[in-house]
Formats: structure tokens, sequence, C-alpha cells
């Protein structure tokens, strides 16, 4: 276990919404605790797209005003992804030693399937690092120059905006499926694909693994062998699915195994 790190050329954005789960903010709170970046800005508008352009501006025009020093890389975390001190040197070190990446993030359990979120099925996970098309922005380091943070004649910032939603063809905004392959391009994806089609890598990395919070219904039944065990069913199944109709009924019950 590391007890600090040293991120000079790094500003964190968080991503904290009016309501959040207060398990990360007390993560990111004690993360900060243990680290030292060059900044730290929030991003809190109402839109997740328009929360993270803004984050993004605000640390740019800090560092020309000179409150904050120059600084070449953007530690994103979001406000459901629990993580360790570990995590954020490991994929540092990483993308700080290899010019080449333009973003990292680590493994990260999808909220709703029983898998980890996957861009991409052709490719080879087996090694620590891994090519993808995609990511996401749970905890994910992203080169500073991914955002084409140059100027125009006018002193504007180019290439904007970096995150837009756009519906499907039909205009809904439906994830693609087996019937329309054409679906929605959500905010996050619209920066991955432009970085994407733009010459920018993209590495996953496979040894580091970050949570995903979510709510979930516990229900109590047994476990075959005398005692109960909790079987956790997310939210969203519950409401498409209700009650799973498969809960084992439970043999007997033993006071000492009650929470307290």
């Amino acid at each position: 276990m590391i007890d600090y790190i040293q991120m000079p050329d790094v500003v964190l954005i968080t991503n904290r919404p009016r309501l959040t789960f207060t398990k990360n903010s007390a993560c990111i709170e004690r993360m900060l605790s243990r680290m030292s970046v060059a900044g730290t800005v929030s991003g809190e508008c109402p839109l997740w797209a328009a929360s993270m352009q803004d984050a993004i501006l605000r640390s740019i025009s800090a560092e020309l005003r000179g409150d904050i020093p120059h600084f070449s890389f953007y530690l994103f975390t979001d406000y459901d992804t629990p993580f360790e001190l570990e995590d954020v040197q490991t994929m540092y070190k990483t993308i700080r030693d290899d010019d080449t990446i333009d973003a990292i993030y680590p493994v990260q359990a999808a909220r709703h399937w029983d898998r980890a979120i996957v861009h991409g099925y052709d490719v080879d996970y087996s090694t620590e690092t891994t090519d993808v098309p995609l990511g996401h922005f749970g905890l994910t380091f992203v080169r500073r120059s991914a955002f084409g943070l140059t100027k125009d004649k006018n002193n504007r910032a180019a290439h904007l905006p970096w995150f837009m939603g756009i519906p499907n063809r039909q205009g809904l905004w439906l994830q693609a499926n087996e019937h329309d392959p054409n679906g929605m391009v959500a905010d996050d994806m619209y920066f991955w694909n432009s970085l994407r089609t733009n010459g920018g890598r993209i590495v996953l990395h496979n040894r580091i693994q970050v949570g995903h919070m979510g709510p979930a219904v516990m229900w109590a039944e047994g476990d075959g062998n005398g005692g109960t065990k909790i079987r956790w069913q997310t939210m969203k199944d519950y409401e498409a699915h209700g009650k799973p109709d498969d809960l084992a009924p439970i043999e007997y019950y033993k006071p000492e195994e009650a929470a307290v």
C-alpha cells in the first residue's frame, strides 16, 4: 500500500451531480489527502456533457491566470466509481512513460449486466494493456493534447464541443441493437469516437479494476446447507422483472447470523 503520490502535471476533474453517492465523495476526499496534483476542478452543471466541457475550460483558464501550473494530463473521476490510490499511480505511470497513449482507463463492472464494460470483443485482453476503440470516464487519464486545446485566430478553443449526444436516425435516444445497428451516440461515446477517428490511442489497463456503485435490492434465501445467503439484484433488473422467482426457501434461521 502506498501512502502518497505526486502528480504535478495532472488536473483532477471530478464529476459530481447535485445528488450523488456520499461514499464516492468520501473516496475522492480520502484520495486527495494522499495525492498532490496541479489542480482540481469539479464539474457541476446539470447536464453531463456541459459539466465536463465547462470543467476542462475552467482548468485552462485557471492555468492562464497563473492559478495552477502548466499540466499535461487530466484525471477524470465519476460520481459512482470507488477506487484506490494504487489504481491511480499505476495508470499515471503508464501514460506518463508512453507518449503514444492518449487515454487510459481500468476494467470496470457494468452496472446493469453481469460482465465488465467491454469496448471491442475481437481484441486480446490477456496482456497488461489492450488498445481499444472506446472508453469510459469512471477513473480515466486523458492526455491534455487529446482535446485539441489549440487556439484559433480569435483566441477561442477549437474542436468544440468535445461531448455531444446524437439520437439515432429516427430521432430516438435508443441504444444500438440487432434490429438497429445505428443507435444513438452517447455524450461520452462522441468524444471517444472523435479521438479514435483522429488517430488517438485509447488503452485499457487489464490489471486494474475499479468498482461501480448503483442501487440494488437484497434478497435472503437458503444456501442449500441449512444456512442463509444474500442475493443481490440491480434495480434495473428488479424494475424489469420483479422479485426473482427462484429464491431458495430458508430452512432455518440462526440468531447469531443477524446483522447488527
